[in-house]
């Protein structure tokens, strides 16, 4: 990407509609920043407020490095004081209502690459990087060129990164459109995350298709309440639709329902969807055929049926491969290739991903992190086991302490063996952290590291250590769950990240534990 964002754009140009013309310079601007880091002479400087960092601090940075422009929201003092500071440097101020809805904007019109591309979004607990991966696939059967941005990774034509957030900030993402947009992307795929709805990081974006999976416990560090959760969720709706957008939502789940009915109250197009042969959703299913090589199903619609081929195994995965269907056909995508595109994907990076072995286990990897995807990958995997269902799993530190006992409950109900270990502990203490997953098993005896043939689980707070005790305890005929970080190639400790793949650590246990064990 060239230095300057974008070019001499005027800044009434940028805020037209945003704030009173009164309070914008009549100045134009090279780009647009956040950053002060990063401001480059010519710049604006939207100096946001967060929960950390407070840009207004910053502002003196962002004038030494050649800021033209400072845009802010602060009222009152703390107003009058930088336009004071402003002046003093000869750089103009411009006064908004809200900074981050603000700073979107200004990006989404200096690009103009929004405009130029279809625009697809999916919000909800779990299944958003499955339905992403679908619908991506679907369009290049179509014959479309799309961007995605995701949980695993942002990416466009040949060229992929791994994603620091599931929804980046406004400016990697809209420089990133850009680049889609320049590199002939046709569309965009995209992970709406609760915290980027909040935090207006998709101000500026309006989608043609939006999609909601479902609404579990999850966040409610951040949000509070479920009642919140939903309420960010349902942003994505009623603030981000384009004029002619639709919603599919997904409606065999109360959240689903609820949503689907806020949404036709306020007039919104919307496309139910359900897997549960309710014909009187918009898209359903029926005929459904679910075993280890993958699913078919019917999918009804007032338009006609079609059958659709999946490799992707189990009850939630027809869920996902429904709401990318109906996203599709909201687009206007013919079913010859939304069929194509549904068949031709393989699989999705760490979604019940296999850990090929020659000790006759069937050892998957799991993302699973809340207790409603970690019920849902455990009850897809029991059917394939002839023995027991051993689980290593445990919960993220600096995040949702609520739902820790909830994941515990799951694996006492669904496994045999459990074996609790550090997720990303960040800042908590591990033993902490595992004690009140521990809170959630009672129904399950607590056995020592080798006492596992029997049943039961045991905590062992080294992951590496867990993966190779669940290795060294698994049997032919058995299933193996390791769940929690899936695609993740790190863990935190602390504040700093170090290596760390449970797909590579696995095939590592079990190559040492096949040597240590000679030949069969």
């Amino acid at each position: 990407m060239a230095s300057s964002m974008f070019n001499n754009v005027a800044l009434r140009d940028l805020l037209m509609g945003l704030a009173p013309q009164a309070d914008v310079p009549d100045v134009k601007v090279t780009g647009v920043r956040d950053d002060s880091r990063l401001v480059e002479p010519g710049d604006a400087f939207v100096a946001l407020t967060g929960t950390k960092q407070d840009g207004r601090k910053f502002v003196t940075q962002a004038l030494s490095r050649g800021a033209k422009v400072i845009v802010s929201d602060a009222l009152g003092p703390d107003r009058d004081a930088l336009i004071h500071d402003v002046a003093l440097q000869g750089a103009a101020f411009a006064g908004v209502p809200d900074a981050r809805v603000a700073l979107g904007h200004m990006l989404a019109r200096g690009f103009g690459a929004v405009q130029r591309l279809r625009m697809l979004a999916v919000t909800g607990t779990n299944g958003k990087t499955t339905i992403t991966y679908i619908v991506e696939s679907i369009l290049k059967a179509a014959g479309r060129l799309p961007g995605v941005f995701g949980t695993v990774e942002y990416r466009f034509a040949n060229h992929a990164e791994p994603a620091p957030l599931t929804t980046p900030g406004a400016v990697l993402l809209h420089q990133w459109i850009a680049r889609m947009a320049d590199a002939g992307c046709t569309d965009v795929v995209l992970e709406a995350s609760s915290h980027a709805l909040v935090q207006e990081r998709l101000a500026g974006c309006f989608f043609n298709v939006a999609a909601l999976t479902n609404l579990t416990q999850d966040h409610l560090d951040y949000h509070g309440t479920m009642a919140a959760y939903f309420e960010a969720k349902a942003r994505l709706f009623l603030d981000h639709l384009a004029p002619d957008g639709v919603g599919v939502v997904f409606v065999d789940r109360d959240d689903g329902r609820q949503m689907a009915a806020r949404l036709q109250a306020r007039g919104v197009k919307t496309m139910t969807v359900s897997v549960a042969e309710d014909c009187r959703a918009h898209l359903w299913v029926s005929h459904r055929r679910i075993d280890g090589h993958g699913t078919t199903a019917t999918f009804n619609t007032a338009n006609g049926s079609f059958e659709v081929r999946s490799k992707l195994v189990g009850d939630y995965n027809l869920a996902n491969v429904a709401t990318a269907v109906g996203m599709a056909l909201a687009d206007g995508i013919a079913v010859a290739a939304i069929v194509k595109g549904v068949e031709e994907l393989r699989g999705v990076p760490g979604r019940l991903e296999v850990v090929a072995n020659q000790a006759g286990v069937l050892c998957v990897v799991d993302y699973a992190h809340t207790p409603d995807a970690l019920e849902r990958a455990l009850g897809v995997l029991r059917p394939f086991c002839k023995g027991r269902v051993l689980a290593v799993f445990g919960c993220g530190g600096d995040r949702d302490a609520s739902k820790r006992p909830l994941m515990g409950a799951a694996v006492a109900r669904l496994a045999d063996v459990g074996i609790l270990t550090s997720d990303n502990p960040r800042t908590e203490d591990p033993a902490k952290i595992l004690q009140m997953v521990a809170a959630g098993m009672s129904n399950m005896k607590h056995r020592t590291a080798g006492d596992l043939g029997r049943g039961g689980y045991c905590i062992e707070p080294d992951r590496r250590q867990a993966i190779a005790l669940a290795v060294a305890a698994a049997q032919p005929g058995d299933v193996l769950l390791i769940a929690g970080k899936g695609h993740e190639d790190y863990q935190i400790l602390g504040t700093q990240k170090h290596h760390f793949d449970d797909r590579e650590e696995a095939a590592a246990a079990f190559s040492t534990h096949a040597r240590t064990q000679g030949p069969s």
